[in-house]
């Protein structure tokens, strides 16, 4: 798939943003920088370990499990992305659960 408009990006990180209404920014970013460093296949393995982790309290579990859920369901479609217009997608998300987190619906 080729690049996409910044409309449909803002429109997919939108429809992934809603899914992860249990997720907060900090969660997130440490998984988007994760993905951009190592890729979506490793940064899955990483939301599903971090999601099991003894270590961590039941809502950054929480958090984690529902980041990999949420992403494998878009996997697909991110990977059909070239490379920057994944991140722009994962950057617009972040921003999404911002403004989710400053305006609850």
């Amino acid at each position: 798939m080729p690049g996409i408009s910044e409309d449909e990006k803002v429109k997919l990180a939108e429809e992934i943003s809603k899914q992860l209404t249990n997720v907060g920014r900090t969660e997130w970013k440490t998984w988007a920088n994760y993905a951009a460093s190592k890729g979506l296949e490793k940064a899955l393995e990483f939301a599903l370990t971090l999601s099991r982790s003894p270590t961590l309290r039941p809502r950054q579990k929480n958090a984690y499990k529902t980041i990999h859920n949420t992403m494998k369901n878009f996997k697909n479609k991110i990977e059909k992305l070239p490379e920057k217009n994944q991140q722009q997608v994962l950057g617009y998300v972040e921003r999404w659960i911002i403004a989710r987190r400053a305006h609850p619906l």
